[in-house]
């Protein structure tokens, strides 16, 4: 994790988030603001006798376990990816090596494929 990363790269699938951004912040936002009015009768406010300091940090911590959870996941994708292009590869010497064997038989048998 020490390690500098790269800088990234130009894909022709890529998208720009920032709008996909802008328009989860506004509806999360208000979402939280209407969540947090009934639960606390104000918006966050200075000076209201709570550690916002701490509120933050607490915060930020289950940030960080979402984060976490969001890269093992990934993880676990990107394994199961790698597996199902092995077994695609296997499939695909698989199907090679049964029409060399379609071709053998048909060599041998002397038959001859017609085609309409």
């Amino acid at each position: 994790m020490t390690q500098p990363q790269p800088k990234p790269t130009q894909n022709p699938n890529s998208l720009p988030i920032e709008p996909r951004v802008i328009e989860d912040w506004e509806t999360i936002r208000l979402a939280q603001y209407e969540k947090g009015m009934p639960e606390y009768g104000q918006p966050v406010m200075t000076f209201n006798g709570r550690n916002q300091a701490r509120d933050a940090k607490e915060e930020m911590l289950d940030t960080w376990r979402y984060v976490t959870a969001l890269e093992m996941e990934h993880e676990w994708f990107q394994s199961r990816v790698k597996e199902l292009e092995a077994d695609n590869d296997w499939l695909r010497g698989r199907n090679t090596e049964l029409e060399k064997r379609g071709e053998r038989i048909c060599q041998t048998t002397g038959a001859i494929a017609r085609l309409p």
